[in-house]
């Protein structure tokens, strides 16, 4: 049998629920004191060494990214189809590293959200959207190469099949980064 009573179980469902509601207010009034506070003051909140590193990483992501679509751009165009797949990789990386890190690293210095309800929903679906096509781009470029294996001499309708492989990635990262939009 249970050593406590129907009362000290509502009464305990009681405390842990009130305990809640404190936890949210001070969650709020948090929110409140920052809103109050003075630049300097907020100035002295901010994480500057997580700071530091996005902003590290998001240059790092980019510069990186735009080196490797202009050196596969300078190649000799035997490989064109290959060549589209891995520059829409890098554009979908790019999108990935300035919605995730580099917003990531502004949203640490501004410390609160500006950008309202709506403007919070569409950095969600742009974070998403990046990732999700950047991975969805990695499964086209796999699937190319194993189409090219399977039916080496089908390269003349390869043209076709990067672009609707590479649609049909932008698409699938777009439709499953939506429900973000609803949340």
């Amino acid at each position: 049998m249970d050593s406590q009573t129907s009362s000290e179980r509502v009464n305990y469902d009681f405390l842990s629920m009130t305990e809640s509601v404190n936890i949210s207010e001070k969650s709020h009034e948090s929110d409140k004191e920052i809103e109050n506070m003075g630049i300097s003051e907020q100035l002295g909140t901010i994480q500057w060494d997580r700071v530091i590193v996005y902003s590290f990483l998001c240059i790092l992501i980019i510069l990186t990214n735009l080196i490797a679509i202009i050196k596969t751009y300078q190649r000799p165009r035997r490989k064109v189809g290959a060549n589209n797949l891995f520059f829409h990789l890098c554009l979908a990386d790019i999108i990935a590293g300035i919605m995730v890190v580099g917003l990531d690293a502004i949203h640490k210095i501004t410390i609160q959200w500006h950008f309202g309800n709506i403007g919070c929903k569409l950095f969600k679906f742009f974070q998403a959207f990046g990732i999700l096509s950047s991975t969805y781009l990695v499964v086209a470029i796999s699937l190319d190469r194993c189409l090219a294996v399977i039916d080496p001499i089908g390269t003349g309708q390869a043209s076709t099949r990067i672009k609707i492989i590479t649609l049909s990635a932008w698409l699938f990262g777009a439709i499953f980064s939506f429900p973000q939009v609803f949340s």
